[in-house]
């Protein structure tokens, strides 16, 4: 007679509100990692992909 073994997941080696949040995560069965998104706007005026403070304003994110 054969018996499953259990595996250790993520969430068995995390503790306190960590742990519980893998838990949540692997259970969900989320099709993807949560992405963000940065919009960025002139304060005035145009701003052109080309410019350089739209460049700069990008290596700040």
């Amino acid at each position: 007679m054969e018996r499953d073994t259990p595996v250790a997941g993520d969430a068995d080696f995390s503790s306190g509100e960590s742990g519980r949040a893998t838990e949540i995560v692997d259970s969900g069965r989320f099709p993807a990692p949560a992405v963000e998104n940065v919009l960025i706007r002139a304060r005035s005026g145009a701003l052109r992909l080309r410019q350089a403070r739209f460049r700069s304003s990008v290596g700040l994110v």
